[in-house]
């Protein structure tokens, strides 16, 4: 008995990590900064959970901004930036999406209120390039948090 304990135990542990899918990137620019959360789907011990991650960018970082956007940032200049760093994990996706609703009140997001752009993709560069969509409420940041645990890349 013990050593089905055991087999079951160390099946349920072969998955921990982040999954495979996709990620949420919620951001919040104005001017030269902005202040990036990453919601991560990660399985422990065979228990869904969402890591939250972030990252502040600030003009000293980026140049002129104002005059190329975000899409135009390379893949070298954004190796350069701040890396995104582990704050916390949530147990459910309502508390994740509570987050991300709250940081767009914090006085560390250069852009208050509601999520000013929020973009489901794989976890790479390209995610920073895109204007999601903007999220007023809880609902509609939960709507797109919802996604992206149904998301998968595409097949090729």
């Amino acid at each position: 008995m013990d050593d089905l304990a055991a087999l079951i135990i160390q099946k349920l542990r072969e998955d921990d990590g982040p999954t495979r899918g996709m990620v949420a990137l919620a951001s919040w620019w104005y001017g030269d900064e902005r202040l990036n959360v990453v919601v991560q789907p990660v399985l422990r011990n065979g228990v869904q959970s969402y890591n939250i991650l972030k990252s502040f960018w600030r003009s000293v970082e980026v140049g002129n901004i104002r005059g190329c956007g975000w899409t135009n940032v390379s893949d070298d200049k954004m190796s350069t930036f701040q890396p995104t760093i582990p704050v916390c994990n949530f147990e459910t996706i309502e508390q994740a999406a509570d987050f991300l609703m709250a940081m767009g009140k914090s006085g560390e997001c250069p852009y208050r209120g509601g999520v000013y752009s929020l973009v489901i993709g794989k976890n790479n560069n390209n995610l920073f390039r895109v204007k999601g969509s903007q999220c007023e409420t809880k609902g509609d940041v939960l709507m797109w948090l919802r996604l992206m645990l149904d998301m998968r890349a595409p097949i090729v």
